[in-house]
């Protein structure tokens, strides 16, 4: 961590550059850990975003994502949030929630699909698709590093703003706005009644697309 954050933002006072510079080394979806560890023995694990899935409570922190070489959005946005820190650079973690104009929202699609019937039939007004009936799902978009994660669907999704700028170390992705972001990471959102949570969904949801025009999410910075 405090090598990828010092070479990026070497040579670096304003807090808005520091920034940039580090989050330069996350855009690739090629961040590894140091080469050589503190015993001199060759290191240089690549790093991956929900590589293999994890236990219920696995997963969340910058340590387990280090030492694991695998770990969800919070562990990547600590990441940049630790380099960026240790270099006086600006910005803050935020939790994207999923809630929505509908108010439904329970869950975040991050994916690619294939519309399968156009218009959906299923039989919500707001949440017209059926999950795999007319959804092809295909495959997840490519996160750390250049893999597909193993899961296309989240509860919520933790990144990094600054003022209205965001960053998504988990993709790579960097965003002028919120709502672009959402545009342009999410492909939609599930609603499922009765069920608190989407992981274990049943083989039918209701899913509706990104509105593209309108904030869809509530973002909540947390430091």
């Amino acid at each position: 961590m405090a090598q990828l954050s010092c070479e990026a933002a070497d040579g670096k006072s304003d807090p808005d550059q520091v920034l940039e510079s580090i989050f330069e080394s996350f855009k690739d979806r090629k961040v590894k850990r140091k080469p050589i560890d503190g015993f001199n023995r060759p290191d240089d694990e690549k790093l991956y975003f929900w590589k293999n899935g994890f236990a219920v409570d696995n997963g969340y922190t910058l340590r387990y994502l280090l030492k694991n070489s695998d770990g969800r959005c919070n562990a990547w946005a600590e990441f940049l949030w630790a380099c960026v820190k240790l270099n006086n650079g600006s910005g803050s973690r935020t939790n994207v929630i999923p809630e929505g104009h509908t108010g439904l929202d329970n869950g975040i699609l991050v994916l690619d699909p294939t519309i399968i019937n156009p218009g959906g039939t299923g039989p919500h007004p707001d949440y017209p698709y059926l999950w795999e009936t007319d959804i092809d799902f295909g495959t997840s978009i490519d996160a750390q590093y250049d893999a597909p994660p193993s899961t296309q669907a989240f509860n919520d999704h933790r990144v990094y703003r600054n003022g209205v700028t965001i960053y998504d170390p988990s993709y790579g992705v960097k965003e002028t706005h919120a709502v672009f972001y959402e545009a342009n990471a999410f492909w939609g959102y599930p609603m499922q009644p009765g069920r608190a949570v989407p992981f274990g969904w049943p083989r039918v949801s209701y899913l509706r697309e990104n509105t593209l025009v309108v904030q869809d999410c509530i973002w909540d910075d947390i430091q």
